[in-house]
């Protein structure tokens, strides 16, 4: 039987740090409020030909603080002693895709195609204040200039930008031809190294759509077979 402060199965430990005295001594919280907008347009130039534009931007604005108090088990084992910091900061995502698409049927042959170009933005901000052997934990967090103060930051930004293509080819809606092509860029990644190149290729074959294959699928109760190659 324990109970926190006394261990009745071993009388030689002594724990002082109940679960009430940390909460009492431990101070965090954190705010956060997102905010974000979205738009989507859609131009049709012919029957044929539209543009479809995406624009969105989501953002987070958050505080977030931490005040370990003279009692906390942080302050009693740690040569910070009270201790407590504050920091705040903002997360941003901008997006915006565009692309051109395009839609016809030639014969028996159905195209599709499209052309576009992706642009995405991310930032991350972030100031902190922080104290450390603090005189007293009366004021928690609202003085932390009575200790050994400092203060950090942080701000990091990352771009991609993208350009694409899709050419697909349905010829009696049975014959599926399909090819793509991408052009990824990121500053993630180390000068000369930024750029990327991806090509793919798939071809399709719905078998359910040929004469020959009707009463196999019936006698196996299958309403529908395709054969997806890539």
């Amino acid at each position: 039987l324990s109970t926190g402060r006394f261990d009745s199965d071993d009388p030689r430990f002594i724990d002082p740090y109940t679960p009430v005295d940390r909460l009492r001594s431990n101070n965090s919280f954190l705010k956060s409020i997102p905010i974000g907008l979205n738009t989507d347009i859609t131009y049709r130039f012919t029957s044929k030909f539209y543009l479809k534009s995406k624009f969105a931007y989501n953002a987070n604005m958050f505080d977030q603080g931490r005040f370990f108090g003279a009692e906390s088990r942080e302050a009693m084992t740690s040569l910070d002693g009270i201790s407590g910091s504050i920091t705040k900061g903002k997360n941003t995502t901008t997006t915006s895709t565009s692309t051109l698409n395009y839609k016809n049927t030639l014969g028996i042959v159905n195209v599709t195609g499209l052309l576009g170009t992706e642009y995405q933005r991310k930032t991350i901000e972030k100031l902190t204040a922080s104290a450390k052997q603090l005189p007293t934990d009366v004021f928690g967090l609202n003085n932390l200039g009575i200790g050994n103060t400092a203060l950090g930051g942080e701000y990091r930004a990352s771009k991609s930008l993208s350009f694409f293509s899709r050419l697909s080819l349905a010829v009696k809606d049975k014959y599926l031809f399909s090819g793509t092509y991408r052009v990824e860029g990121s500053s993630k990644f180390a000068k000369g190294n930024r750029i990327g190149f991806y090509p793919s290729f798939s071809f399709g074959w719905v078998l359910g759509k040929e004469e020959f294959m009707q009463n196999i699928l019936q006698s196996m109760k299958v309403n529908n077979l395709k054969l997806r190659f890539g």
